[in-house]
């Protein structure tokens, strides 16, 4: 939603951080991880992306940002805010659900709606499809 915003005025209707950004005083996003596991590795493939939630859940992240023990806080609903643009359907508003983790943590983005990335995150993937996926995103590297 940032990067749609035209360049003239982005800074007056809104903050992006490394962690947490606001639009327009009603679009809330916290910045987590999807993982999935890589089979037969012990290694996870992560996605970087944001996940909208509700105004009343951003400030209740925000509150407990630096407060120690705020993973046993119970997940909150969100929108997953990327397109994915390596899947063949959309990934753009897939329900979510975003799970604190300890202080320096980025949450756990967990795929609560069906979607190959659902499917990937509990069965995981192999070696060579990370490799397929990192030519898809940088080809010829």
């Amino acid at each position: 939603m940032w990067t749609a915003l035209p360049l003239e005025g982005r800074e007056e209707r809104g903050e992006v951080g490394t962690d947490q950004a606001v639009i327009d005083g009603s679009h809330f996003f916290i910045r987590g991880r999807i993982e999935i596991p890589v089979v037969n590795t012990g290694d996870l493939f992560a996605w970087l992306v944001w996940a909208e939630v509700s105004g009343e859940d951003f400030l209740n992240i925000s509150d407990l940002w630096t407060v120690k023990g705020r993973e046993a806080t119970a997940p909150y609903e969100a929108r997953l805010a990327n397109n994915l643009g390596i899947y063949s359907e959309h990934s753009l508003g897939l329900r979510v659900r975003l799970h604190t983790r300890p202080i320096g943590d980025r949450p756990f983005v967990e795929i609560v709606e069906e979607h190959p990335l659902r499917y990937q995150q509990r069965n995981g993937i192999s070696a060579h499809r990370v490799q397929e996926i990192a030519h898809l995103l940088w080809p010829g590297q």
